[in-house]
């Protein structure tokens, strides 16, 4: 749980105002929608990137989420095939997020239609790692 919180710290601080426009802003919560499809969770990444703290249900669903994200896509040799370190993994979750919405500058201001292309072939680049 400690290597939760420090990462969903860390992720907090990146996509809050200091770093990220609201174009990024958007994009983590589109990017974490694709293979999420919580809308608690989404809410409390929203509450996160205002750098507001989360109640108890808001915290439990973005840990349940991010778990279950984590268990689908991140393969178990990385925590040593050991389920009670599986929070551990969260940190390449978020890295994957904050990639997938940082990409190389010139992306940035790409149309919808372009970015929805690459969060859908997301899943599978994940799954084969």
């Amino acid at each position: 749980m400690a290597a939760f919180l420090a990462s969903l710290r860390v992720f907090s601080h990146v996509i809050g105002p200091e770093e990220f426009d609201d174009y990024r802003q958007n994009g983590v919560l589109r990017f974490l929608h694709v293979p999420t499809r919580f809308p608690p969770a989404l809410r409390a990444t929203h509450i996160l990137i205002y750098g507001k703290t989360l109640a108890r249900n808001e915290s439990a669903a973005l840990v349940q989420c991010i778990a279950a994200v984590m268990e689908e896509f991140i393969p178990p040799n990385i925590i040593s095939n050991d389920i009670r370190r599986g929070l551990e993994g969260a940190r390449l979750v978020f890295g994957i997020v904050l990639c997938g919405v940082r990409g190389p500058p010139s992306r940035q201001h790409e149309n919808t239609d372009t970015q929805g292309s690459v969060f859908l072939v997301l899943p599978a680049t994940i799954h084969s790692m």
